[in-house]
Parts: C-alpha cells; sequence; structure tokens
C-alpha cells in the first residue's frame, strides 16, 4: 500500500508542476512523470530493467503514430494557394490584434490566402514591412481537430538566403537546404508577443551583415510563387538526402531514415516542452 501511495503522491506533484508557467518548474513535472513510471513499473516487477522500460515507453511511444499515420501519409511536392476569407474570431480571436500591431510596427498587410491537403487546413495572412523589407505571416491550422496559429517573419537576399524566425510550436519535419535558417522563438502570449518576434528577427538579420538593398522586394504577386519555390527548394532537398522518396501522382512519403528523423524531432519535443 505505501508503495501505491509513493507513486501517486509523485503523479501528483508532477501534475501540480506542470501547471505552472515557470519552464524550468514544468520540466521538473516531466521529470516526476518519468520517475513515477519507473517506480510503478519496478514496484510491479521487483527489477531494475522493467523499472528503466518504464521510463524508456514514453520515448518509444512515438513509433506507434509514425508506423500507423505517418507511414500512410502522403506530402503534396507542389502547394498552390488560394485567396481565402480570414476565419472568424471565433476560430482565430488573435487575428485581429496581431495585424493590429503588426500595422503599428510598420507592416501593410499584402493578401489573405490558404491551401488544404487530406486533413490539415492552413489559412495564412502576410503583411510586409518596407522600411526593413521583411515579410510576416500569420498562420492559422486546423489539423485532425487541433487548432493552433503561430507567426513567421522572413528576410530574403539576393544571394539565395531565406532567414526565418517563428514561434511555430513544434520542430521542423524537413531538413532545411544551404541557405535557409530558422530560428525558433518560444510563443508568446498577448500584447507584445509580435514585437518580440520583430526584435529577435531583426537581432538574426544584422548577424548577417546584409544592408537593407541587398535584402529581396517582395509583391503580393510573389507570395504564392516564393512560397511554391522555397517548399519546392525544401522538397528537392529531402529527396537527395533520402528523408523522403516519390510517392507517385505528385506526393512523396517519409523513408525509414526519415522516420527516425521524426522520432528524434518528436523526442526532442518532448524534452524541450517537457
Amino acid at each position: 500500500m505505501s508503495k501505491i501511495l509513493i507513486v501517486v503522491a509523485v503523479v501528483i506533484l508532477a501534475v501540480a508542476c506542470r501547471t505552472y508557467r515557470t519552464p524550468a518548474i514544468r520540466r521538473l513535472g516531466s521529470v516526476g512523470i518519468l520517475v513515477a513510471s519507473f517506480l510503478g513499473a519496478y514496484f510491479i516487477s521487483g527489477s531494475i530493467a522493467i523499472g528503466v522500460a518504464g521510463v524508456l515507453f514514453w520515448f518509444l511511444l512515438p513509433w506507434f503514430e509514425i508506423l500507423t499515420r505517418i507511414r500512410e501519409m502522403r506530402l503534396p511536392m507542389e502547394r498552390t494557394l488560394d485567396d481565402r476569407m480570414a476565419p472568424s474570431s471565433h476560430l482565430f480571436p488573435e487575428l485581429d490584434d496581431l495585424t493590429e500591431e503588426a500595422e503599428e510596427a510598420g507592416f501593410e498587410q499584402l493578401s489573405d490566402c490558404g491551401w488544404n491537403w487530406d486533413e490539415t487546413d492552413q489559412f495564412v495572412r502576410f503583411l510586409w514591412w518596407e522600411e526593413d523589407r521583411t515579410q510576416a505571416a500569420f498562420f492559422f491550422t486546423e489539423q485532425e481537430g487541433i487548432n493552433f496559429y503561430h507567426t513567421a517573419l522572413v528576410t530574403r537576399t539576393i544571394d539565395g538566403r531565406h532567414l526565418l524566425t517563428w514561434d511555430y510550436p513544434f520542430s521542423y519535419t524537413l531538413q532545411l537546404p544551404d541557405g535557409m535558417e530558422i530560428n525558433r522563438i518560444e510563443p508568446g502570449e498577448g500584447p507584445g508577443s509580435f514585437a518580440r518576434l520583430v526584435e529577435a528577427h531583426t537581432a538574426v538579420v544584422e548577424t548577417t551583415g546584409c544592408p537593407v538593398e541587398d535584402r529581396f522586394q517582395v509583391s503580393a504577386d510573389d507570395l504564392g510563387r516564393l512560397m511554391r519555390e522555397d517548399m519546392r527548394r525544401q522538397i528537392e532537398h529531402n529527396l537527395d538526402t533520402g528523408i523522403i522518396k516519390s510517392a507517385g501522382e505528385g506526393t512523396v512519403r517519409y523513408t525509414t531514415k526519415g522516420y527516425f528523423f521524426l522520432w528524434f524531432q518528436i523526442v526532442r519535443d518532448m524534452v524541450r516542452l517537457g
């Protein structure tokens, strides 16, 4: 009975830590879940090896999704953007506030568009900051009943570099080709979150020493073409590295090497978001 109470106490403490907003305390809660898993498996079996297996279970769990859903998933080689109405304020209530904050920072709204594939539907609002030649985009994604949004800032240079700063909550699921760089920051909430992203992106661009006149000029008509080119460049790179392979009919799928790449990305998110 006392062993059960120990496990229950550790679980309660872990769950309590997970309710805190402080990252260090939240990670402590994740560690508590692992400790509870070890203790539970150990107390039941009396074996340290089984206890360790109870911990490893959490890190092997992503393979269930990889070998079921992702194994059957097909991705388009080309992504076409269509003009789109903005989601309702009920679905994406943050859009108006984000747009207002961006316009106050000097950005101008260019277009609303989106794309859908299989069970994923994505809306994008593009904006442009002429003074700094930086593109902003607000993404709202609906995927298998889950909705989330993120913001991205992009600066393209005339020599082909693609500098991206975003608050996308997960690790990227493709390898990046040379010249494409992602700077990820933790998602912010409420007023000031967009300004924090702009500050972080500006710092990244300044480290390259690239003057404004060497940055690519973007118009509303360029957006669809540039996004297609970015995706095609990534697809071709991942085909060359063996992360994905052609699946016919204009689609690609992950390879065995790609499964391990995805597993590593998921585990990294588990540790980082823990």
